[in-house]
């Protein structure tokens, strides 16, 4: 994985290369903005053109 981008581009970019049926991301939502996704996971959503499983890790 190309890590001088954005977190957000480099894994488009793996997408594209690899073109994965699905994504499964890990989120920690942090911020009011960000309450229920975070940054990266939102973005990959509305631009990666594949389902994206968006899991959280647990609360303890």
């Amino acid at each position: 994985m190309r890590v001088d981008l954005s977190p957000t581009r480099s894994l488009l970019n793996e997408v594209k290369d690899m073109n994965p049926d699905c994504i499964a991301i890990a989120t920690q939502g942090r911020g009011l903005s960000r309450v229920f996704l975070g940054s990266v996971a939102d973005k990959l959503i509305r631009s990666s053109g594949r389902p994206v499983l968006v899991l959280r890790p647990p609360t303890n």
